[in-house]
């Protein structure tokens, strides 16, 4: 709908010298100025060359609410009044203008007598504000992205100069949008690239710590460089513990905080131990491996009921994984106290970075623990194996010595009883040595096992005899008789390993218990001393372990619980500690025997 285009060849000197002006303030406008006022300068400078009573410039937008739609920039009136009616051209869907977007979106000029239009864009303009109006396309790059206007409550069209000099001033207003999005895009592309040269400094910083240093003060430096590279009020490590009665709890290692900002003790007490259940759905997320971004305001639940309870709850929180074989052993975390905050999955991911280095950092110092421990234990075991044997082999090769060269001196008893304590002394050697080979064997999966009925009490008496040497007399055997599918071998080897260590280690009360539980014949030794301590019962079935060192005791070998229980899950069976109304005992269970027939197999 093409409104009337008059001549305008009346006044042409006049109104050229003002369309120049105007092209020239609109130019020196908007390519010298880049803020708001820019685009406002421009059109004013062009609605004076103009007879029109408003001139505006919108640009398009995908509204979520209205969709496609024409949101004005800036509008001008030649009369300065008041500009509140045209509050309903602010957000236009082009869904009622479909005329007018049909021909600016073609690149085409749209002008109109407002009389001659219909349907919605005849309703939209029941202001009244203006009786003809010519809207001209704002390109960038080929694409429709805006449109200048003027409109008048006049009769008589527009001239062809003043549609000149509004193609002229679009071309300008364009090329305006397209410098600040490039500018933006350019300041995007410099933040960006700033904020990554942060990081990649802070895990620089994180890599030289945590390699050059293993106390907590690299920690706590390589996690403050991290929060400061990511603008964090807030940073904190915490490792996870397993509590008795809350079950995982993540326990503060350290906090490192932005210089300037303060944090009440209570906070500090509040955020000490947390317990995995008080946020269940950051620790979902933390244990299948992903980070947990929190905001408090759309937290839900237990999650959000914690953070609401804090004496200064982080309106924002970044929380990401430490695993170490593939298991979930601390956090490290970024947090804002007063402003939501944001990490861009890049940020993320170089924080992840820095989280993989702290799990790499606690991995090798646990290994280094563990190696220093092996080490000592390794020094242990061979002074422990050479006392062990070098005292019943003196034994032997003394005896056998003097047997061989003072044989007549000696009266027949007293030969007896050297041959009966080399006997001792050897079979002494030879269980050490049965004991390392076990261990040995079990290194690389070759124990052999034969499983056939046995009877506990059977076994069991041999045991005691060939430890007399320990005064295994004062040992009380109760209980019934007990079939059960073992190696004899291997059964006494066990008996005779937890035997000889309650006379070793134990109370001066000693007993050996056989009874049946729930299909398994089960044998215990116990004795009422002081029993194994708490802090080492998890360890004590471990390779050359020994909860025990009273005075003047030798060394031990400290294989004979190891090779035990080993040898009692060969059987099916099993073998634990525990204390039991103050007695120290050691049970041994292995399942009851339904027939005669042997079994064998070898397996471990």
């Amino acid at each position: 709908m093409v409104a009337v285009f008059r001549d305008g060849t009346e006044d042409f000197p006049n109104r050229r010298l003002s369309y120049e002006q105007a092209i020239a303030a609109c130019a020196h406008s908007l390519l010298t100025t880049s803020d708001s006022l820019a685009l406002e300068i421009a059109a004013r400078s062009l609605l004076t060359a103009t007879d029109a009573q408003y001139l505006f410039i919108d640009r398009n937008v995908d509204d979520p609410e209205t969709g496609f739609a024409a949101v004005n920039v800036v509008t001008v009136s030649k009369e300065q009044n008041d500009n509140s009616k045209l509050e309903v051209w602010n957000r236009v869907p082009w869904s009622t203008m479909p005329a007018a977007r049909e021909a600016l979106s073609s690149g085409k000029i749209f002008a109109y007598a407002v009389d001659a239009l219909e349907g919605s864009e005849r309703a939209q303009h029941s202001d009244g504000l203006s009786d003809e109006v010519v809207k001209i396309p704002i390109m960038v790059k080929d694409e429709w992205v805006g449109h200048m206007g003027i409109a008048a409550q006049r009769g008589g069209g527009w001239t062809e100069d003043e549609v000149t000099l509004l193609r002229a001033a679009t071309q300008m207003v364009g090329a305006y949008w397209e410098r600040l999005e490039n500018r933006q895009q350019l300041e995007s592309a410099l933040d960006t690239s700033d904020r990554q040269l942060r990081y990649q400094r802070a895990l620089a910083v994180c890599a030289r710590e945590l390699l050059m240093s293993s106390d907590n003060e690299a920690l706590a430096r390589a996690v403050d460089a991290m929060r400061e590279a990511s603008g964090s009020w807030f940073g904190f490590l915490d490792s996870v513990e397993e509590d008795p009665d809350l079950g995982p709890v993540l326990v503060k290692v350290l906090t490192a905080v932005e210089p300037g900002v303060s944090v009440p003790p209570e906070d500090l007490e509040y955020w000490k131990r947390v317990p995995a259940n008080r946020m269940p759905r950051a620790w979902k997320s933390l244990k299948s491996g992903r980070a947990y971004l929190d905001n408090l305001g759309t937290s839900k639940g237990e999650d959000q009921r914690f953070y609401e309870e804090s004496p200064v709850p982080p309106q924002t929180s970044l929380k990401l994984p430490i695993h170490v074989d593939g298991e979930l052993v601390g956090v490290v975390g970024f947090a804002h106290g007063e402003v939501n905050a944001s990490w861009t999955e890049d940020e993320q991911e170089l924080l992840q970075a820095g989280a993989q280095m702290i799990a790499a950092h606690w991995q090798r110092e646990a290994s280094h623990q563990r190696l220093e421990k092996l080490v000592a234990s390794k020094d242990e075991f061979i002074a422990g194996v050479s006392h062990e044997l070098r005292t019943p082999l003196t034994a032997v090769v003394g005896l056998a010595q003097e047997l061989r060269s003072h044989r007549p001196i000696f009266s027949e008893g007293e030969v007896d009883e050297f041959v009966t304590l080399i006997a001792q002394q050897a079979t002494d050697v030879a269980h050490i040595v049965e004991d390392l080979l076990v261990a040995a064997r079990a290194d690389i999966d070759r124990v052999a096992i034969m499983l056939e009925s046995v009877q506990l009490i059977d076994e069991l008496a041999p045991v005691l005899v060939g430890l007399t040497d320990l005064n295994a007399s004062r040992v009380a055997v109760t209980g019934e008789t007990t079939l059960v599918w073992a190696d004899p071998g291997r059964l006494r080897q066990v008996m005779r390993n937890l035997i000889s260590n309650g006379l070793r280690y134990g109370g001066p009360r000693i007993e050996v218990a056989l009874s049946q539980i729930d299909g398994y014949g089960v044998l215990e030794v116990r004795d009422d001393g002081a029993g194994i301590p708490e802090d080492q019962r998890a360890v004590v079935f471990d390779a050359y372990q020994r909860a025990h060192d009273p005075k003047g005791q030798p060394a031990s070998v400290g294989l004979g619980l190891t090779v035990s229980r080993h040898l009692a899950r060969l059987m099916n069976g099993e073998l634990d500690y525990r204390v039991v109304d103050g007695w120290s005992v050691f049970r041994l269970t292995l399942p009851l025997a339904g027939g005669s027939q042997a079994q064998t197999s070898l397996r471990n």
